[in-house]
């Protein structure tokens, strides 16, 4: 049975969401002990499943038993939609998904091989980059469940001759990739959870479940996640909880955010920079009005100031809507809590980050939480805390390139292609090398080496190193001759066991899984087990467990000088969570990590064009123009999230903005989103913790 006005409801920014959800969903349904754990609620992520549960703690106290938890916005849904439809194993199972690393190989391979008539061909680190660009087309295909005859029927006479030569490369591929693919028995996963998801939807359909479900905090706009929404949205006991949907907007500012359904013949380009668009298309695809949304019921102990959701509507009111400004009136309840602050660099913006966090725990009780897409800045922070003893999880991670066992595998593939001797002393002189009780006298063969080599005339390679502690050892009256005396055996053995060790890679083009292989045999022979423990140990491990998998996808062979060049973009996109255990109430959380968790003093950091929002990263297959023919989302989207999520830290109690005036060395431009802020408010007042400007603790800490 299904009822006739969905039940949609909206979370407003001044709001707490995980909290207000539990109370909320506490007062409708805690009938009883049993009366919550009969129910299932759907969630974007993770992270957000971790805050509603932690939500749930702090509303119902001892006894609580929570409604089952399924997150919907991974694209490998198996346990999740288990959980969510109970007869799902009476159906025929679907394929299962392709490993991304396996794809990415057969795609590169897939590149290589076909070549456009009159194109350059495209091989090695190049067709391996550009297979990560050409998986995120076809994903993005799958969710906006476009077929592949769109980008045959393209009319592209408007465009560049290489957008054109692009397309024609990308057709050719796209062509071929269907039965790439079904050869290896998998189907992408973009394509899985859509079917996953409709698989739900028509099981719901039939026999609409008896326990309540909730659809919360998801804001995707895919075609197939819009369509589990209606339906959830329909059911008898369904309700669909949006976050920070604007409720004050008017109607013509809301119209004013443009279409939401992809037509060539339209001339009015949608507004996909704006906040609230992504949560216009959603619920344009659900088939419902923003008429249609109800106010949540609930408040929580988190919630900021009811004034900051009309102010926030104002702040980022359309351009044409901007002047409305100018009457804004008196915005002292909005603004209440609000401060800023302009460091001279973002070397002191840490700096005083870390000190405002410092201070929050003075109060018992207080939590803080620095929210920024800038992982240096995170980084930095984090760095800082540690000089009063304090341990803080940043938990949108780290790279794994830039982790020890991450790095440690860089400088020995860079080593293995290109002889360099400053990369040899790094490599040598790595924490993770020889840990134990013989490090100090390993470390001292290596300063003997490092100073051996600083004088010039070293012949390039193994062999010239060899031949200049030979030279050294052999002519006692020669300079260096007591060093060279005594790294003899010690670089001798050394040598030759990676020269053995490393041979392929001086072999010519050599299948990648025997790179793979001599550099596993290169780093245990450095590290012993060492290399493979911890998170991002066991990171990395399973990254060569993964190609180690995939054997015999991918190109046959690759040049050894483009190696080091792929293993470094994949390490780059791998992100290394450090396990629980920092500081109970200090967090560090990315923009993805932020959304729908509050805590008492949030910091919202690296207000600088280029980091928040963050630059728009050109596609490498289609051209902004082509993607608007396709019906894909225009790169900008992107910054329309970003600005969504300051809008919703922007509904805290207590906040800080910050930016700096020089970051990386170079001068920064303030972020459009710190701009409109200033603007609409004026000058925020500077923190002042002892009575002392923030930006002057911070330039006075370290000054002696």
């Amino acid at each position: 049975m299904t009822v006739l006005c969905p039940a949609i409801f909206s979370i407003p920014i001044h709001r707490a969401f995980a909290d207000a959800l539990a109370a909320g969903l506490i007062a409708r349904f805690a009938d009883g002990a049993l009366g919550l754990a009969e129910g299932l609620i759907l969630l974007p992520s993770n992270r957000a499943k971790s805050a509603v549960q932690a939500a749930f703690v702090r509303a119902g106290g001892a006894g609580l038993l929570m409604p089952r938890l399924a997150v919907i916005g991974d694209a490998d849904l198996d346990e999740s939609v288990a959980l969510a439809l109970d007869a799902i194993d009476e159906a025929e199972p679907l394929p299962p998904a392709i490993d991304p690393l396996r794809r990415r190989l057969l795609l590169a391979e897939l590149i290589e091989r076909h070549t456009p008539e009159g194109e350059p061909a495209i091989t090695g680190a190049a067709a391996f980059q550009l297979a990560d660009g050409l998986a995120r087309v076809i994903d993005q295909l799958h969710y906006e469940e476009r077929t592949v005859s769109a980008l045959v029927d393209l009319d592209l006479g408007a465009f560049a001759g290489h957008w054109q030569a692009s397309l024609a490369r990308l057709r050719l591929l796209v062509d071929h990739w269907p039965g790439v693919l079904a050869a290896t028995g998998s189907i992408d996963r973009a394509e899985r959870r859509n079917r996953l998801l409709d698989r739900v939807r028509e099981g719901w359909r039939k026999a609409p479940p008896a326990r309540f479900v909730v659809a919360a905090g998801i804001t995707t706009a895919a075609p197939a996640v819009a369509r589990l929404l209606r339906t959830v949205a329909g059911m008898e006991r369904g309700m669909v909880v949006l976050p920070g949907l604007d409720p004050v907007m008017a109607t013509e500012e809301w119209d004013a955010l443009g279409p939401t359904r992809s037509d060539a013949d339209d001339p009015a380009r949608p507004l996909e920079t704006h906040p609230q668009y992504h949560l216009k298309l959603l619920l344009d695809r659900m088939g419902a009005s923003r008429d249609e949304v109800q106010a949540w019921d609930a408040v929580s102990d988190f919630d900021g100031p009811e004034a900051r959701t009309p102010f926030v509507s104002l702040l980022f009111a359309p351009a044409a809507y901007s002047a409305q400004w100018q009457a804004a009136g008196d915005l002292s309840a909005a603004t209440a809590g609000l401060s800023g602050a302009v460091f001279a660099d973002d070397g002191q913006e840490a700096q005083g980050i870390a000190l405002l966090m410092r201070e929050a725990i003075e109060t018992p009780g207080r939590t803080a939480a620095l929210v920024t897409p800038d992982r240096a800045l995170a980084e930095r922070v984090a760095a800082a805390l540690t000089r009063w003893g304090i341990a803080v999880d940043d938990s949108a991670g780290q790279p794994l390139a830039q982790t020890p066992p991450g790095a440690l595998l860089l400088l020995l593939a860079g080593l293995a292609a290109d002889f360099d001797p400053v990369a040899l002393v790094s490599l040598l002189g790595h924490p993770l090398v020889r840990k134990g009780e013989e490090r100090a006298a390993w470390l001292d063969q290596v300063r003997r080496l490092d100073l051996l080599l600083r004088e010039p005339g070293l012949t390039p390679g193994w062999a010239g190193v060899t031949a200049r502690i030979a030279a050294r050892a052999a002519d006692p009256k020669a300079r260096g001759h007591a060093l060279a005396a005594a790294l003899g055996p010690w670089w001798d053995e050394l040598s030759e066991a990676f020269g053995a060790t490393l041979a392929p890679f001086a072999a010519g083009p050599t299948p990648p899984a025997t790179l793979l292989g001599a550099l596993q045999a290169g780093l245990e022979r450095l590290t012993g087990d060492a290399v493979w423990a911890g998170p991002a140990g066991r990171m990395l491990a399973e990254l060569f467990d993964a190609w180690a998998l995939a054997r015999g996808a991918g190109p046959a062979r690759v040049d050894p000088a483009d190696f080091p060049a792929m293993l470094g973009q994949l390490l780059a996109q791998a992100s290394v969570r450090p396990p629980y255990g920092g500081h109970p109430r200090l967090f560090i959380w990315g923009l993805l990590e932020a959304r729908l968790q509050r805590a008492d003093l949030m910091i919202l950091g690296g207000l600088d064009e280029g980091r928040w929002p963050a630059a728009t990263q050109p596609d490498p297959w289609l051209a902004p123009g082509i993607r608007r023919l396709l019906g894909l989302p225009a790169p900008e989207r992107q910054q329309g999230l970003a600005a969504h999520d300051f809008a919703g830290a922007l509904g805290a109690r207590e906040i800080v903005v910050t930016r700096a005036q020089r970051s990386g060395g170079d001068p920064a431009v303030a972020s459009r989103f710190w701009l409109r802020l200033s603007a609409l408010a004026g000058d925020l007042t500077e923190p002042a913790p002892g009575g002392v400007p923030l930006t002057r603790l911070a330039a006075e800490l370290d000054a002696p």
